[in-house]
């Protein structure tokens, strides 16, 4: 991402979230998946911001996935700025 907006010259960077990520599920679920575990780790704060959730936390509830999912895309652009000054400039 630095490459491409600091040398290539690129504009815009997209973050992607999706309805039907398996990562956001597992990390839901508190899967542990050999050494994909410390990729749903990074996920784990977008699971805790709903701490207060009064519904089922479970992958099987839509509107808690889609509400992690935005998180962990909100979560995602924040960490990206914060470990970058190339891209928070950009």
């Amino acid at each position: 991402m630095e490459y491409a907006t600091k040398v290539a010259g690129s504009k815009l960077l997209v973050v992607l979230g999706h309805e039907s990520c398996g990562a956001v599920k597992s990390a839901i679920d508190k899967a542990e998946l050999g050494n994909i575990t410390a990729m749903l780790d990074n996920i784990q704060p977008a699971v805790e911001h709903f701490k207060n959730y009064k519904g089922v936390k479970s992958s099987k509830n839509d509107e808690f996935v889609h509400m992690v999912v935005e998180r962990n895309v909100q979560q995602t652009v924040e960490d990206i700025r914060k470990k970058s000054p190339i891209l928070k400039r950009a």
